[in-house]
């Protein structure tokens, strides 16, 4: 063989081991990016679309729009020349005709009020009963005081006899004098206590005072004796003073006990 035909051979099977290296590259290189595509799909999700006749479809039909109704506009009314020149003028005032009640209504027959007669005998004879009916009153109370002052009367005898049927020893001498003094004394402190002594009492002039009690001590009398030279003011607030004490003191003073008492009062400043 020829020499210049033993080097176009090897050249010749270069290229085609060149060829061939580089198919097989390519081929690694593209089954590696089919190899990523598939894991990784570069172009996303596929989407089924699904193909629709548009001659077939509805054609859109626009929405009606209702235009709203304009409100009327009120239109305020032209004041006329006359009601503006016209005069503020108040309302004359309407006298409305009252009806006559005299000749509406009838008025109904009052017959005039008729005062009663006073009966001048009958006023009398009540009046006389009215008085005896008083005196009576007091006929009666008059006889209750006595029938109280006889009792209290035949109570104290009763009790005098029993003092003395009774073997105690009373008391006697000093002892008896000193409870007559406190006696006296406490009937006079009752009656200075409500005395109301009027400007004209003159200090140091002495009264006696004459009072009859019961025995619970029930002032039934008093009076002032002679001899006393205060005046009528001072004498009459004596025997008040006596009335308002009433009942006298007697409890303690049963041994000395009186009935009718005589009181010495002689006035003080």
């Amino acid at each position: 063989m020829p020499a210049h035909h033993a080097s176009d051979r090897s050249i010749s099977l270069t290229w085609a081991v060149l060829v061939h290296v580089a198919l097989i590259a390519a081929l690694l290189i593209s089954a590696r990016n089919m190899l990523n595509d598939e894991t990784v799909p570069s172009y996303g999700v596929p989407l089924e679309a699904v193909l629709i006749d548009l001659t077939k479809m509805p054609k859109p039909t626009k929405p009606r729009v209702t235009k709203p109704t304009p409100k009327p506009e009120i239109q305020k009314p032209k004041p006329t020349t006359t009601e503006l020149e016209r005069p503020d003028v108040k309302p004359a005032a309407v006298s409305v005709p009252q009806p006559e009640l005299s000749s509406t209504l009838a008025k109904p027959d009052v017959a005039p009020e008729v005062k009663p007669e006073v009966d001048k005998p009958a006023q009398e004879a009540e009046n006389r009963r009215q008085r005896d009916l008083d005196a009576e009153q007091k006929i009666a109370e008059q006889a209750r005081l006595d029938e109280m002052i006889q009792r209290e009367e035949e109570a104290a005898k009763a009790q005098d006899i029993l003092n003395q049927e009774e073997a105690f020893n009373p008391p006697e001498g000093e002892v008896l004098d000193n409870l007559r003094a406190q006696y006296a004394a406490a009937i006079t402190a009752a009656i200075q206590s409500g005395w109301l002594r009027p400007s004209s009492a003159m200090s140091g002039v002495q009264c006696n005072i004459r009072v009859s009690q019961l025995s619970n001590g029930e002032v039934i009398s008093v009076s002032i004796m002679e001899g006393c030279f205060q005046d009528d003011p001072t004498q009459a607030s004596l025997i008040s003073a006596v009335n308002r004490a009433s009942p006298l003191p007697f409890e303690g003073f049963e041994a000395v006990f009186s009935r009718d008492l005589i009181i010495p009062f002689i006035p003080e400043d």
